[in-house]
């Protein structure tokens, strides 16, 4: 099952498959024995140390942000259901995994991608630069994430709600999300894909 499916199945099945800390099933695949190597440039040219990849990582990440296109896609038919044709089982699902998922996969992100993102961009220091502003916004999309799924799950359970604030809520983050998915496939998935 890939990475996207079992977070948005909300751990389908999950009783019977390893799972990486990140709380998806890319265990196996992220195994130390199955890296792939990558090469990278130091200074002036000169080659450097190999950084390790593991195999399978960008796959992962570019499953993470099919999962991350298919809750901006459900949070867009949210916005477009308001006022008066809301799902409220659909902004509970919502809700939950905007508390669960969008945190795990940027520690996936951080922790497995970047760090080799990094390395091949010794001596580039827009592509540093790059790094600690994606962070950034991961940060700023988990908060805004937190913010987002209280509105939705009081949607989901009470009969009333402010539905303006929450379609201006549910828009600026959809649109936020999906401009930096486009980014970092632009430029990390990119990057890693020219030197593999």
């Amino acid at each position: 099952m890939s990475l996207c499916r079992l977070d948005l199945n909300q751990g389908e099945g999950t009783s019977s498959r390893q799972l990486c800390r990140y709380g998806c099933d890319c265990a196996p695949v992220m195994d130390q024995s199955m890296v792939s190597t990558i090469s990278t440039s130091g200074p002036g040219g000169s080659r450097s140390e190999a950084t390790e990849l593991p195999l399978g990582a960008l796959a992962a990440m570019k499953g993470a942000h099919a999962s991350k296109l298919a809750l901006c896609e459900m949070l867009e038919q949210i916005a477009d259901s308001l006022p008066n044709r809301l799902d409220r089982a659909q902004c509970e699902t919502a809700a939950k995994l905007l508390t669960s998922a969008v945190a795990r996969f940027h520690r996936f992100e951080e922790d497995i991608v970047f760090p080799v993102y990094s390395a091949c961009a010794v001596g580039d220091n827009g592509a540093l630069q790059t790094v600690e502003r994606l962070r950034f916004e991961h940060r700023q999309d988990e908060d805004f994430a937190f913010e987002l799924s209280e509105q939705l799950l009081a949607a989901a359970t009470a009969k009333a709600f402010n539905a303006e604030m929450l379609g201006f809520m549910l828009r600026g983050f959809f649109t936020s999300m999906r401009r930096h998915i486009a980014f970092e496939s632009e430029h990390v998935i990119a990057r890693l894909e020219a030197v593999g």
